[in-house]
């Protein structure tokens, strides 16, 4: 991750350090992630400024997915595998921080037993957890929070993000409850949940 100070004329890292683009990958500057295919599932900013990044990684079931906060001079990374329920995998999250300072995890998880054989997309085991955290994302707790369907996934997780005029005192966490269909079709076969996220 780099920032610009002057609109894009001159670039540093986020800790600072001066930087030349064009930049080639350089794993000081990048957030850590698992080792495969990893994705950056979202930024947010941390209650006392400092920036925070969630990255994924499907093949890595062990430790493919990481909230990583930069203290000013490198990243600290947790890994979220040992805080989900035994034999869970998260598979896709998203992160958030509200206007208590919680960090908040939404993600769709599998058995670890469709993780590992790779169905995962749309597979009807999916569920939603919210990962929450007290002490800036050092540790978390988690919990189910969509409802059981054998036959139909809850998956693509999302929740509401903070911004200037919106100190998110009650995030709103969305998924779909559906199959992964065709281009746009079924157009009736899927639908979107929601619950808020109380204090």
């Amino acid at each position: 991750m780099i920032k610009s100070p002057d609109g894009g004329t001159t670039w540093t890292g986020v800790d600072d350090s001066p930087i030349t683009l064009p930049l080639a990958y350089d794993k000081k500057h990048a957030p850590p992630h698992g080792k495969k295919m990893p994705y950056l599932g979202s930024l947010t900013v941390m209650s006392d400024g400092r920036v925070a990044a969630l990255t994924n990684d499907h093949h890595a079931l062990a430790d493919g997915h990481y909230f990583s906060v930069h203290d000013g001079k490198a990243w600290q990374a947790t890994a979220l595998g040992q805080f989900m329920p035994e034999d869970w995998c998260l598979m896709q999250s998203c992160c958030t921080c509200d206007a208590t300072g919680r960090v908040l995890i939404a993600g769709s998880a599998v058995p670890r037993a469709i993780a590992e054989d790779g169905s995962t997309w749309s597979h009807p085991h999916n569920e939603i957890f919210l990962l929450t955290s007290t002490d800036a994302g050092r540790t978390f707790t988690a919990q189910q929070v969509s409802d059981t369907d054998p036959t139909t996934a809850n998956w693509l997780a999302n929740i509401s993000r903070p911004g200037p005029n919106h100190d998110l005192r009650t995030p709103l966490l969305m998924w779909t409850h559906g199959v992964k269909g065709d281009g746009c079709a079924p157009p009736d076969e899927t639908q979107v949940w929601a619950a808020w996220v109380g204090g």
